[in-house]
């Protein structure tokens, strides 16, 4: 988790999501309107840490929340399993 809260990139993609969120909560933008870019922000950091990447579905409220908290765990999973394979290694070599 300290590794996303540090990440430049992270930090700014998550931002600009919540973001989305925020304009999407005042109706200012409709769910057809943000799926896509959401879907891209979510693939951007899924990518940096070699987690697959969830969907916004719908581009609904709790579908885009959903798949933020879903985001995280792949992310915080994906990093576990390359810590314990680089350790695995290390004690191998």
């Amino acid at each position: 988790m300290r590794r996303l809260a540090q990440d430049s990139q992270a930090v700014v993609r998550s931002s600009l999501y919540v973001h989305l969120l925020d304009q999407l909560q005042w109706t200012l933008l409709q769910p057809d309107e943000i799926v896509t870019l959401a879907d891209e922000l979510l693939a951007g950091i899924a990518e940096q840490y070699g987690a697959s990447a969830p969907r916004a579905g719908s581009g609904s409220l709790g579908e885009c929340l959903a798949a933020w908290s879903t985001l995280v765990v792949r992310c915080v999973i994906a990093q576990t399993q390359a810590a314990s394979l680089r350790a695995v290694r290390s004690v191998r070599s």
